[in-house]
């Protein structure tokens, strides 16, 4: 049984703020994202879904009984007009000190980013390069990622519908080259309800203008999709999450999971 999972979650945190942390209690448990001893850098944006990510981690380590080291980690890619200061300071005022790791890549990313197509890709890429280095040299054991609920079914449908693939963003994953091991602690968390305990704590927002202009692509596409689906079926979003969890290889037509070939009609 994990160590989190009698995790007492009662205290002056808003009922929203209660179960949003019982949802990544939930998460940590049932995926072992956390045991005594890790050292996790959390790759903060300055956006409101690390930011919560950041002050729920906070709280369970003050409760949990084991004892786990986080660092916030903030990639300043010289984005115009974005000034990681304020961020910094609000850290500061609730008990962390922030890692700043400067790499301008902002001129690399508007010179490979083709005319009208979204750069979110390529920054992507580019960022989980530099954290996954950092990490690595830096004896961090984890890297925490804020990536939501509809984060991880958005991935699953844009893979589905424009790669042709069933795959997406698993709460727990090795990287590729063996170094790093990343976790989603929010990925049992719906967007909204970050953007509501984000209002409601009056957490600050670092605003990226570059994000705003340069996003979009198959991701806004699928995002509104999903959302339309929402307003006719408020589970839809809690419904793909299961669904991951429940998958049945024989329903499916994966050749190198299911043997067909030795299926028999029972006679």
């Amino acid at each position: 049984m994990s160590m989190l999972k009698n995790l007492n979650i009662n205290g002056s945190m808003s009922p929203l703020g209660q179960k949003i942390r019982r949802n990544i209690t939930r998460a940590i448990s049932d995926y072992s994202m956390l045991k005594n001893g890790d050292k996790i850098l959390v790759a903060v944006s300055g956006g409101i879904d690390s930011s919560v990510l950041l002050l729920m981690l906070k709280e369970i380590k003050r409760k949990a009984k084991i004892d786990f080291a986080l660092v916030p980690v903030f990639l300043d890619q010289k984005f115009p007009r974005l000034d990681p200061a304020p961020f910094k300071n609000w850290l500061n005022s609730i008990g962390f000190e922030l890692t700043i790791l400067e790499f301008d890549s902002y001129r690399m990313i508007v010179e490979k980013t083709r005319k009208n197509k979204s750069a979110c890709g390529i920054c992507a890429r580019m960022r989980r390069g530099i954290l996954y280095s950092y990490a690595f040299d830096n004896g961090f054991n984890k890297i925490a990622l804020g990536h939501n609920r509809n984060d991880l079914n958005e991935t699953v449908l844009m893979n589905m519908l424009f790669s042709g693939k069933m795959s997406g963003m698993p709460p727990k994953l090795r990287s590729k080259d063996g170094k790093n091991t990343l976790i989603r602690p929010l990925c049992y968390v719906a967007k909204d309800m970050i953007e509501q305990y984000g209002a409601e704590a009056r957490i600050p927002i670092l605003e990226n203008t570059f994000c705003d202009e340069k996003g979009g692509g198959t991701r806004s596409l699928v995002r509104n999709i999903l959302k339309d689906l929402d307003t006719k079926n408020p589970k839809t979003g809690e419904n793909l999450i299961a669904s991951l969890k429940n998958v049945h290889l024989s329903q499916l037509m994966d050749k190198n999971l299911w043997d067909f070939d030795k299926l028999e009609r029972r006679q």
